[in-house]
């Protein structure tokens, strides 16, 4: 069973300098999740933030994610490598496939190949991102093993922020925001103290139109 903080810190689309403070200054308020990726070209930078926030490693649960050029080559145990390379790592806690890019048909070995460095003890868990129920169904089918998550867009209108953080909680889904100010990382966080009626939950729900608000990701691709 993964064990993941129930709110994390995103970092698209920070770089450079601007990435680590946002980093820090996340750390200090009490984030203790951080997810990145390999496409977002801040690893460099986000392992600036965790080598100096003090922080024993086991108090800081990281995730990155792969980059679409790797997925396609097969390139999968070389990406974790130079994932762990620019964090500052020697494990990742949680990888995941960025896309499913099923044009292409390559996210079930890709996901094989993950696996493959779990067991190697490069990561901790392996997931998914962005993937639809035919593509979950088919890598449990090939596989025989799930993806400890799926990382995918969920909210169920434009409501007030710290509503929709307390929505997904309710729901079982771990939210990743991302704020580069320190003020709105701890208003953020404090979601975590927002206790929803039934009411309000129902309510909520009935704003789910069933429409992505963002992208297909039959056809969305990143490299």
């Amino acid at each position: 069973m993964m064990a993941i903080p129930p709110l994390g810190l995103g970092t698209w689309p920070l770089t450079g300098p601007k990435a680590t403070r946002a980093v820090l200054s996340g750390i200090e308020a009490g984030y203790r999740l951080i997810d990145t990726a390999a496409i977002y070209g801040n690893e460099d930078a986000v392992g600036a933030a965790l080598a100096k926030c003090g922080l024993p490693r086991d108090e800081l649960f990281v995730t990155t994610k792969l980059r679409g050029s790797d997925h396609l080559s097969g390139d999968i145990r070389g990406a974790v490598e130079r994932s762990l390379k620019s964090l500052g790592l020697d494990r990742l806690d949680l990888f995941l496939i960025h896309w499913p890019l099923p044009r292409h048909d390559k996210y079930v070995p890709a996901f094989e190949a993950m696996l493959a460095c779990r067991d190697a003890g490069l990561v901790r868990h392996v997931g998914v991102s962005n993937f639809l129920g035919t593509h979950l169904r088919r890598v449990v089918a090939e596989t025989a093993e799930a993806p400890a998550v799926n990382q995918i867009q969920m909210d169920p209108s434009l409501a007030r922020l710290q509503v929709v953080l307390a929505w997904h909680r309710v729901q079982g889904a771990v939210p990743i925001v991302r704020s580069a100010d320190p003020a709105r990382q701890a208003e953020n966080l404090a979601a975590l103290d927002v206790r929803l009626t039934a009411g309000d939950v129902d309510a909520l729900n009935r704003l789910d139109r069933g429409e992505s608000a963002v992208r297909d990701v039959e056809t969305e691709e990143h490299f």
